[in-house]
């Protein structure tokens, strides 16, 4: 893998919200239909039990990542559960990581 390409996870690639429901490892719905898009749109705008999904706006385009989306169903579990959620707070290294491989999505679609 070199430097210009995502990381093998999908870590921190800005992925439209209108993508989110072709995540093979989100689980399917009754009768094995995907999350609708207007879910994943509510849980960015309005969110669940206080929990709202990280997002950044790319021009008109709304984009989460597969870490926030990971990082929104850990709050919102415990949430439910009445725990206090664990949040994790980034390394200044690993929020440099992350700008950068932003900046390098964003060159990717065109956007400077």
């Amino acid at each position: 893998m070199n430097a210009d390409s995502p990381s093998a996870h999908g870590d921190d690639v800005l992925l439209p919200l209108s993508q989110v429901p072709r995540l093979k490892w989100l689980p399917r719905r009754r009768r094995g239909a995907r999350i609708a898009f207007a879910t994943i749109w509510r849980w960015s705008k309005h969110g669940v039990r206080g929990v709202k999904l990280r997002t950044v706006s790319v021009g008109d385009t709304m984009c989460t990542t597969e870490p926030w989306l990971h990082e929104f169903f850990e709050i919102l579990g415990a949430a439910k559960n009445g725990e206090t959620p664990i949040v994790r707070n980034a390394t200044p290294s690993h929020r440099e990581r992350r700008h950068r491989d932003a900046e390098r999505g964003l060159a990717r679609m065109g956007i400077h």
